[in-house]
């Protein structure tokens, strides 16, 4: 680490004789104006923040967020910074990790805008001003454990704080899980009908739950994020009824994707129907039922796009793709052994040379994608059935003889590769297919 400036040796110097609380004051101005003078040197700011440390530890000042530098300052803390508290070497002694002195920063950033902190009991969920959400669950979970540990040693039994003291380990809510609904509820109490028909909704269904599940979580927190919209299933249906934002403005701001955002919105559509039919209709003198003239469903389908059975693109002449058949297997395979990439370097058992060898995947690959519908990822997971029990040697099957074929002999026969014996039971014949 630098040694301080001048400036800033002399402005931590000046603190050994303080006369007033004023002095004291000007004093502090002082170490900050030198602070800013070297904004762009890490080494001098951590002189600073080793002097501000030492006075934060020992319940002098408390030292705002972002104060005094405007750029980012972890502190790198040595003897001098820590001489006369013990208490943080334990806090860093007691994280397991590597990096031991971001704790001390850590336990800097969080508690040093609290005035009085002079040993770890003083560290506590109600004395510590807590930073906004972005940061909190991220620096939380970095000090909280060690200083749990430095606590129930120092204090045993009577340190009674823990991890969800500290609003860590909370339990999320399971999305899709609940159906009813209780925690949309919590959040607004004005939502107790929507809760109750989208729970009775589900429970009427007999397939596609967990989308339903997911919808209706999603519609309820569309009603918890616009508060302005009817909170009766009724009044949503009514036809004059003023819906803003309506729930595709809401949805298209979401960013899902088309399929999610079509599943929803047609799930929705089905809950509506179900509720015009159930909660909304009535029957004639003749007991035929009749839906409500003042209500409709709100909410418009969005058509599922077909998919083409094939694809767009014409099929390659077979005579065009027999000439490509002819011009790799031409003369023992001459074009591809041309392609310096396919060999490779062999070590001959027996002499012990080595010599390069041809290799003949690619070339068969392409093969069987002319001979084959397949794509090359699909040639490329085929299974050669070099494990199993029978092997096809280009006209018939027989045992396989090779190193991974199977050692003993087993009651149902190995068939993994892509090439199988079929047997018709009528005539006895067997045959050879793909699989």
């Amino acid at each position: 680490m630098k040694h301080p400036t001048r400036a800033v040796s002399a402005a931590i110097r000046a603190f050994a004789s303080i006369e007033s609380p004023h002095d004291f004051a000007r004093k502090i101005d002082t170490l900050m104006d030198a602070g800013r003078e070297c904004e762009k040197s890490p080494g001098q700011k951590n002189h600073i923040y080793g002097w501000l440390l030492r006075l934060w530890a020992s319940g002098i000042v408390a030292i705002p967020r972002d104060f005094p530098f405007a750029t980012k300052t972890s502190i790198f803390p040595n003897a001098f910074m820590m001489r006369g508290f013990p208490w943080l070497t334990e806090l860093q002694e007691a994280y397991g990790g590597a990096n031991r002195a971001r704790v001390v920063t850590t336990v800097f950033r969080i508690a040093g805008r609290t005035l009085g902190v002079t040993e770890p009991g003083d560290i506590v969920p109600e004395t510590v001003a807590l930073l906004p959400p972005v940061d909190e669950n991220r620096l939380l979970s970095f000090m909280v454990p060690p200083l749990l540990l430095v606590q129930r040693d120092h204090y045993g039994p009577r340190a009674t704080y823990n991890r969800s003291s500290w609003g860590l380990g909370r339990v999320k809510r399971k999305v899709g899980v609940d159906r009813t609904f209780a925690w949309a509820t919590e959040n607004d109490s004005t939502l107790s009908d929507w809760q109750h028909s989208m729970s009775q909704w589900l429970s009427d269904q007999r397939q596609g739950l967990a989308l339903r599940t997911y919808m209706a979580e999603r519609a309820l927190q569309y009603l918890i994020d616009n508060p302005k919209l009817p909170r009766t299933v009724a009044a949503y249906c009514d036809r004059v009824a003023s819906i803003e934002p309506t729930w595709s403005e809401w949805a298209d701001a979401r960013g899902w994707a088309d399929s999610s955002r079509r599943n929803y919105t047609n799930y929705f559509a089905d809950f509506f129907d179900w509720y015009l039919a159930t909660a909304l209709t009535s029957e004639d003198d003749f007991g035929r039922p009749v839906a409500s003239p003042n209500h409709c469903n709100p909410i418009t389908r969005l058509a599922v796009r077909a998919r083409q059975a094939e694809t767009h693109r014409e099929a390659l002449p077979l005579r065009y793709l027999n000439e490509i058949v002819r011009i790799v297997t031409e003369n023992d395979y001459a074009w591809p052994k041309k392609l310096r990439g396919d060999y490779f370097m062999w070590k001959n058992p027996v002499t012990g040379e080595f010599s390069k060898q041809w290799n003949p995947v690619r070339a068969y690959a392409i093969l069987v994608k002319l001979m084959l519908p397949l794509r090359t990822y699909q040639v490329r997971m085929l299974d050669s059935g070099e494990a199993d029990t029978e092997q096809f040697d280009g006209r018939k099957w027989l045992p396989s003889t090779g190193r991974l074929a199977p050692k003993k002999a087993r009651r149902r026969q190995t068939r993994r590769g892509f090439l199988r014996k079929f047997g018709d039971a009528v005539t006895g014949r067997e045959f050879t297919g793909f699989l």
